[in-house]
Formats: C-alpha cells, sequence, structure tokens
C-alpha cells in the first residue's frame, strides 16, 4: 500500500550509484556535515521529536514497503509535508546511507542550527547546561535526554570536540537534540556573557567542600561540565565567580560518569524549582 501516494513530486531511486544516495552517504562523516550544514535523522522516535518542534526537512527518503504501521505511516505523512523534496527508495540504498545497522524505513535531511550566544533573550531564571569538550556521544547524548527531562532552557556548547549532529548522538538524546535549544560558543565570548547577564557558574569538583544541593537553583543558574578524562579546561579555574560543589559517595570508587554527575546536580535544581 503506498500510503504516500497523495504527496505529489516523489521522485523514485532505485541504484545506489545514484548522486543523491552518494550524498547521503557521505554525511555519515562529520566534516561533510559541517561542511553542507546538515545532518541525518533515523529512528521515529527521532522523527517525531522533530515534528513536536516544528523542524523542516530538506530532503525525506522513504522505503514505503517498510512502513507498515499506521503511526509510522502517519509521522512520514507529516514529514512529507514538511520536506522540499521527497524519494522513494530501496532498502539496499537506505542501507547504504544510514548510519545504524538495522535502519528504520526513512532518512530524513535538515539543516543544522546556526545559532550563537546574541541569539539567547533570557527570561525569569533559567537553568542552563554550559558542556566544554565531552568527547563520547554516548554521554553527550544523556546529557540532552536529562536536559530535556528537568527543563533545561538552553545548552551551551563550548568548543566542543563531538559533533553534536552525530547520529549516536541524536540517537542516545532519543531526539532531546531538537527539543532542547542549543548553542555553539567559545569560553571567552560565554564569560562574558554569562556575566553580563548575571548567572551564577557552578561546577562539581571532589576538592569542595560545599554540597551540591546547597546551591539556590532558583536563581539564574549555569552547570558548567567538562571532558571526561579531564573535567573542565584550567581556563574556568582563573574566574572567582565560578562556585564548586561536591557530589558526595560513600564507595570506593572516586568519581562518577559525567552524565550521571550532571543529571544528580540537575536534578536537585528541577527539585527545588518544582516547589515554588
Amino acid at each position: 500500500m503506498n500510503f504516500l501516494k497523495n504527496i505529489s513530486s516523489i521522485e523514485s531511486i532505485s541504484s545506489t550509484q545514484n548522486h543523491r544516495v552518494k550524498y547521503w552517504a557521505k554525511l555519515r562523516k562529520g566534516n561533510f556535515r559541517r561542511q553542507e550544514k546538515v545532518y541525518l535523522i533515523e529512528g521515529f522516535r527521532e522523527l517525531k521529536l522533530a515534528l513536536q518542534n516544528n523542524i523542516e526537512f530538506i530532503e525525506l527518503a522513504v522505503v514505503v514497503e517498510n512502513i507498515i504501521n499506521e503511526n509510522e505511516q502517519n509521522l512520514i505523512k507529516e514529514a512529507a509535508l514538511r520536506s522540499e523534496s521527497i524519494f522513494s527508495i530501496n532498502k539496499q540504498i537506505l542501507s547504504k546511507s544510514t548510519y545504524r545497522e538495522n535502519p528504520s524505513g526513512f532518512l530524513a535531511i535538515t539543516k543544522q542550527n546556526n545559532s550563537n550566544l546574541n541569539d539567547i533573550h533570557l527570561t525569569g531564571n533559567p537553568l542552563i547546561l554550559i558542556v566544554e569538550n565531552i568527547e563520547k556521544p554516548g554521554n553527550l547524548g544523556a546529557l540532552l535526554r536529562t536536559s530535556d527531562a528537568v527543563g533545561v532552557d538552553f545548552i551551551i556548547l563550548v568548543d566542543p570536540v563531538t559533533d553534536i549532529y552525530n547520529p549516536n548522538i541524536i540517537r542516545s538524546s532519543q531526539g532531546s537534540v531538537f527539543s532542547v535549544p542549543f548553542v555553539i560558543a567559545d569560553g571567552m565570548s560565554l564569560n562574558s556573557w554569562l556575566k553580563k547577564n548575571e548567572v551564577q557558574m557552578i561546577a562539581a569538583s571532589p576538592a569542595s567542600e560545599k554540597l551540591y544541593w546547597e546551591i539556590d537553583f532558583k536563581l539564574s543558574t549555569a552547570l558548567l561540565v567538562g571532558s571526561e578524562n579531564e573535567g573542565l579546561s584550567s581556563y574556568w579555574n582563573d574566574f572567582q565567580n565560578v562556585k564548586f560543589v561536591t557530589v558526595p559517595m560513600q564507595g570506593q570508587v572516586d568519581s562518577l560518569n559525567v552524565s550521571v554527575a550532571s543529571s544528580v546536580i540537575l536534578y536537585e535544581g528541577f527539585r527545588q524549582r518544582s516547589q515554588g
């Protein structure tokens, strides 16, 4: 059953040597994504969140016979209405073009976010997550997912070493990359911006004696998160307005995974703000 039969201008592609197929396959590489300023969306959970957050698509390619579930059909039809170009493809083309080993029945291409610090307009007392030099896609995806859960207003990526549009990040975030606004910034510009907007900065450190729940999260607050191995760079030690806190531990290990520690602290912010 061709549930897209009422959608006009569908182009059929049957060869893996087609120039569009080669283009999609190249988008699996971060350098090419950055060059083209676009990225791939795979997976129905991710597509649903993209649609809920009004993402527009440049291209949509569908293996029609793979879309048999009615909910999936409705998602694809809505995505088709938001797409500039629509292609009917086969399973072989989908496997060659997507990142996942067992891809869903579609791939979508959309533009990367080009927002910066100047585009952020603070209202009320925002809760911000600042991520510096996170290397593992799974950790960054988990941070995005937690940020969505606790109502982080936006995320600032400082000099990122991991491409936020990596398909593994989109998957591990379960599509939260679409629901939590984010910008990319350098450290110096960010520090000036935070001071200007009177945002308190906190960061976790095992050397601190201040417990994380002693922070007043009802104020405008930014949590600083550093790399898995090194933590925050020494750059931040030069700023006296960073409040270092500790997450107490009773076991024999001396640290938590960066996404776990961040989640613990962010949920304390969520708890305080939920109580008014």
